[in-house]
């Protein structure tokens, strides 16, 4: 199993297309410059026997990504739509391509990837249209 900040690490340093800036923490706020903005939010853990044996370990780390696109009430509803359904592609290849490695070491990805909608992530005052993946990373 991987370690809190290698999995901080891991998420915050991925490549994804049309990011201008990523951050491997909570910003306090965000420059219109940098948008589209990559961050982390802290990770959570859990741990819990494997019911089918009683003796193996099902330990799991979880992470979320968010990718802030536009704030909310600039340019059109259905500009912010196409940019954040264009994001989740993105931030899909991104995350497919990074879970190759962890696989190879026997543990397991599962990602499930959302919207804010326009409104949904506050950051520093304002609210942004946002992409939020949940990675998990069991082994």
């Amino acid at each position: 199993m991987t370690t809190y900040a290698a999995l901080v690490s891991a998420i915050s340093g991925l490549s994804i297309t049309g990011v201008n800036r990523s951050e491997d923490s909570t910003p306090n706020d965000i420059g219109a410059a940098d948008l589209p903005f990559q961050f982390v939010r802290l990770p959570e853990g859990e741990y819990a026997p494997s019911p089918a044996t009683c003796t193996e370990t099902g330990t799991s780390k979880s992470i979320e990504l968010v990718v802030c696109i536009q704030p909310a009430g600039l340019e059109t509803a259905s500009q912010n739509f196409d940019d954040t359904v264009a994001m989740m592609d993105y931030v899909e290849a991104a995350l497919h391509a990074w879970d190759i490695a962890p696989a190879q070491n026997g543990l397991i990805v599962e990602y499930s990837i959302s919207t804010s909608g326009s409104g949904g992530v506050s950051i520093g005052g304002s609210d942004y249209w946002a992409v939020v993946a949940t990675v998990t990373i069991t082994g």
